[in-house]
């Protein structure tokens, strides 16, 4: 794989991983759902939490799926370095 290809691949998968990570910490905060920067978050992580919070069994208040999709994430940029190489 080219190297610039991959640079931008891993680029846009630790921007996943932010944005993952942010909607992490704005659930710990009484932040209101019609915030933009809110909305913009869960409009950009929702087509990847939401697929595996269906899969996940429910654990009370702990919502397993960000770390599950931060996993995924992971792996991906680990694949795109190890194939780059």
């Amino acid at each position: 794989m080219n190297s610039a290809i991959a640079g931008i691949l891993n680029a846009f998968l630790y921007m996943l991983m932010i944005a993952v990570v942010g909607r992490g910490l704005l659930s710990w905060f009484p932040i209101s759902r019609n915030n933009p920067i809110v909305q913009l978050v869960h409009q950009i992580t929702d087509p990847l939490v939401e697929p595996v919070r269906r899969f996940m069994p429910r654990t009370g208040w702990i919502d397993l799926s960000p770390m599950i999709v931060l996993i995924l994430l992971w792996l991906m940029v680990w694949v795109v370095n190890s194939v780059s190489d």
